[in-house]
């Protein structure tokens, strides 16, 4: 069974649990030089094309199974 949850993280945060997750969206919080992350481009080309992005604080909505939440609820960052 697949639920839906938002959480607050950092784009590096986020990085790590992609492959977890069904479906996901991300909105940038924090894009403070303007230039920032494209939204919904959940790809590690994207970051690496901003030197700021591991910091840069996003609002995800994830949606996954049980496990996965689990796991994105246990990961401090």
């Amino acid at each position: 069974m697949t639920g839906r949850r938002y959480y607050l993280t950092t784009f590096a945060a986020w990085q790590r649990h992609t492959h977890r997750c069904a479906e996901a969206h991300f909105i940038v919080l924090d894009a403070s030089d303007g230039k920032g992350i494209t939204p919904n481009a959940g790809s590690r080309a994207a970051a690496a094309s901003s030197p700021d992005a591991d910091t840069t604080l996003i609002l995800i909505v994830v949606t996954a199974d049980e496990a996965a939440h689990i796991a994105l609820e246990n990961d401090p960052d």
